[in-house]
């Protein structure tokens, strides 16, 4: 009887035992027990592995739980200490921030790994120490070249200086910069062996602005553990972080003379570092500590420059570069490591794919192995890439103040950073990759910013998407400045202001009311006040009704204007300017409400809620909205419309107008009253706002409800029904008198108000329906938002629509997110 056929097993050569080349091995000896084990080699030019250069990497958790899935994890951990304690300085050592930040602890909070620095021998040594075929790591291998054959049925050829040849089904390359296997990509490309692509732009890619001391120092006295400092200054910058016993991971940037390519970029002996570092040594790292004090306590220091590249093409025929080979970047970000572990994930992934769909028995053809590979080399891969870079390369340089743009925005940015820093890491690490085959860690599944192969950074909502989709927004301001502007009695209004006096009559009687020319003793004021107080008391005697329903329903749209200007996810954004919006909706809220719902959903992309404490608001503000708006607004225009005094309706007529100036005041000066709780809550209790905002929003809604049933019954008994009430008139508006016309441009003012609140609802309830926040189908959106129109109306309507947002983002998951019941559905 034949002997049953065996499948020749995969062979992978892995060039380089740097953190990359050595996570991909591992992921590969821990390949699933039931498949075939694929083969690997590990070759690596130094006689050392992990040999002492005073590196320093920032472990984030991207990185951190790849390693943890391999077990490696666990021993970095004892060695790491996440950093609370940060600060940013300009070159006289003054700090730019308000005071030194813990945002870095953030991180862990929110993803369930800390951030901080280890050495980078020791992420090798741990990775070492969970590789159990050690035999196949062999040191002392100088690659040369590879010769990857025309022949598509023979394996690529590795050839070492020392003269000793490996063959394998794919070569990847994890050589770093000066890359090998790359250069032997682009020459079996030259030779039209492999794909074709272009070849001259590849090798234009890598070029070298800057250069880096990195060095390692023992503790200086004074600078306690946990501390980040970074200092900023003319073409040179530092970032310094201190770790378990004191140890210090240090940086120092400099810019060189030029933009040096590929073929000419400078290396640099003892001599030059140590010139580079007299040239900077009185730069100041913190208070009493400079760049001289990190060189006399080093215990080791290298100057490099810093090559940045973003390679095209990971992959030719049967090669693959990863890690630094395949994209470089500066520092700054602390992403390059974390990037390289990535690739290797995303590598081991897809060689695990085609190890267990193989179909035949014999070796592997050029063509299975470029097919496998090109899912490596995609698009989706390449963008992420490319903005880590980006994002690296213009960090660098905001720090080295490079353009006056640059140091414009140091000054304006980094006393607001705020936890820029921390939603730069997250958002860096959400979307990483993980081993598909390996358990997640626990650890990883538990947190409030869970990870989402759909979010982060380079898969972000292109905002002129957004902007495309909230466009009918605009065509709503348009459509109400026209339609108003067509039936606004100007003419009847200047006058009337003009004289001081509004005449009309009421069941046969002559009544004047007057509107005073002064009120705040400030002309600008009173000229802004006077129309609005005309308003009230020509609706007061003719269409109360109408105008009552519509300045309950916006103290809704402005509780929750309010409430979004506190929100952590819209800071720094145009969202945040309470009073500007208050004061431009007083002159329409027709126009200016879409106006504000098109920016805030610009800037409100479901991917901005990923970390839960996202959505938190500062409850100093926010906590102040219902008493501050009950007194400022409601308390106002009731008194304006019900009281039997003119004086009084005046003289709250007045007040009204001005009420979002006396909300931002009265707000201002509660904050010194109740502290903001905003950094301890966004660590510890995200949600701690909700109830208030619940408790700000229903109260609202009710009042809303009522007067629009009060509307609707009041006038079913009187002569003018509930349609013509709130319902424009199309035709014979040039016959209208003032005060029809009047009441005609308040409705076309409602009228555009409630179409933007509903388009506003709309927008977001795709968001969530799309993100898979929620599962109802339009249908059933649309007959809930009908059926609460008619019978609370617009106000209440775009309220509830607003809390149960708000609640879906407390309790409701991103349909992508790494969660723990999604994990063990899968597993059964």
């Amino acid at each position: 009887m034949a002997a049953p056929k065996t499948t020749a097993p995969i062979r992978v050569v892995i060039v380089g035992a740097g953190i990359a080349g050595l996570t991909l091995a591992l992921a590969l000896e821990k390949g699933p027990s039931s498949t075939q084990q694929i083969e690997y080699l590990v070759l690596e030019g130094q006689d050392e592995l992990a040999p002492q250069q005073g590196a320093g990497i920032a472990l984030a958790p991207g990185g951190s739980r790849i390693l943890d899935q391999l077990g490696a994890y666990s021993e970095l951990e004892e060695q790491l200490v996440p950093v609370s304690s940060s600060a940013v300085h300009d070159a006289r050592g003054k700090m730019l921030l308000p005071s030194r930040s813990d945002t870095a602890l953030l991180v862990g909070r929110r993803m369930g790994y800390d951030f901080g620095l280890v050495e980078r021998r020791n992420v090798v040594l741990a990775l070492l120490r969970q590789i159990r075929r050690k035999e196949c790591i062999h040191t002392g291998k100088r690659v040369l070249h590879i010769d990857n054959s025309n022949d598509k049925e023979q394996p690529a050829t590795v050839i070492c200086a020392d003269g000793s040849k490996y063959q394998g089904d794919v070569i990847v390359g994890a050589d770093g910069v000066r890359s090998k296997v790359r250069s032997s990509m682009w020459d079996s490309v030259d030779k039209s062996i492999n794909r074709d692509f272009d070849i001259q732009r590849e090798r234009a890619a890598m070029t070298a602005e800057y250069r880096c001391l990195f060095g390692m120092s023992s503790s200086i006295p004074g600078y306690e553990p946990k501390c980040s400092d970074d200092t900023i200054a003319q073409d040179v910058s530092t970032m310094v972080a201190t770790s378990k016993g004191g140890k210090i991971f240090w940086f120092l940037f400099g810019r060189l003379d030029r933009v040096y390519q590929h073929e000419e970029i400078p290396r640099f002996d003892q001599a030059e570092t140590v010139k580079f570092t007299e040239e900077h040594a009185d730069l100041p790292i913190r208070d009493g500590i400079t760049v001289a004090d990190l060189w006399k306590h080093r215990e080791a220091a290298t100057l490099v420059p810093l090559e940045e590249a973003d390679y095209a093409h990971w992959t030719a025929g049967r090669l693959v570069i990863i890690g630094d080979a395949a994209h470089k970047m500066t520092p700054q970000t602390g992403s390059g490591g974390m990037l390289a572990i990535d690739d290797a994930a995303a590598l081991a992934n897809l060689l695990n794919k085609l190890n267990s769909n193989r179909l035949d028995y014999g070796p592997l053809t050029t063509t299975q192995v470029e097919a496998a590979l090109s899912i490596f080399d995609t698009p989706r891969r390449h963008v992420r890439t490319t903005a880590l870079v980006k994002q690296a390369a213009g960090l660098a340089r905001l720090e080295a103040l490079r353009t006056l743009t640059d140091r414009i925005v140091s000054r304006l940015l980094f006393p607001r950073a705020g936890d820029a820093r921390a939603d730069q890491l997250c958002g860096d690490a959400v979307g990483a990759e993980r081993i598909e085959y390996l358990p997640l860690p626990k650890r990883s599944l538990q947190i409030s910013m869970p990870f989402n192969p759909e979010q982060g950074i380079g898969r972000q909502e292109s905002p002129l998407s957004r902007a495309l989709w909230a466009s009918p927004l605009l065509l709503l301001a348009v459509g109400g400045l026209v339609s108003m502007a067509a039936v606004v009695p100007l003419e009847g209004a200047t006058r009337i202001l003009d004289e001081g006096v509004y005449r009309w009559t009421s069941y046969g009687v002559q009544i004047e009311d007057f509107i005073p020319e002064r009120f705040y003793g400030l002309s600008v004021l009173d000229n802004f006040s006077r129309p609005g107080v005309m308003r009230f008391m020509v609706s007061h005697g003719h269409f109360l009704l109408q105008n009552f329903s519509l300045f309950a329903d916006y103290g809704i749209w402005y509780a929750i204007m309010l409430i979004e200007s506190s929100r952590r996810s819209l800071y720094l954004t145009p969202v945040q300017w309470a009073l500007f919006w208050g004061i431009l909706n007083m002159k329409g809220i027709a126009i200016f409400a879409p106006i504000y719902y098109f920016a805030h959903y610009i800037f409100s992309p479901m991917s901005a809620f990923g970390a839960l404490d996202r959505r938190l608001t500062d409850l100093s503000y926010t906590k102040t909205i219902l008493p501050i708006l009950s007194i400022t607004h409601y308390a106002t225009f009731l008194t304006a419309y019900l009281s039997p005094n003119l004086s009084t309706r005046q003289t709250a007529a007045f007040i009204w107008e001005l009420f979002p100036i006396w909300i931002s005041f009265l707000q201002g000066v509660l904050s010194y009253v109740f502290p903001s709780t905003m950094l301890q809550d966004r660590m510890n209790n995200p949600t701690r706002d909700t109830p208030v905002i619940r408790w700000t929003i229903m109260p609202l809604v009710v009042f809303s409800a009522v007067s629009w049933q009060y509307a609707l019954w009041s006038s079913s008994f009187s002569s003018f029904p509930a349609l013509d009430i709130f319902i424009p008139v199309i035709q014979g508006v040039q016959n209208l008198s003032f005060e029809q016309s009047f009441a005609e441009t308040l409705k076309w003012d409602h009228v555009f108000f409630a179409l933007s609140n509903v388009l506003w609802a709309a927008l977001l309830f795709g968001d969530m329906r799309e993100a898979g926040y929620i599962r109802h189908g339009w249908i059933t959106i649309g007959l809930w938002s009908i059926l609460l129109t008619l019978l609370a109306g617009n106000g209440a309507m775009l309220g509830l629509a607003f809390l149960y947002r708000e609640e879906m983002l407390v309790v409701g998951k991103h349909r992508a997110a790494v969660l723990e019941d999604k994990e063990e559905t899968l597993k059964e």
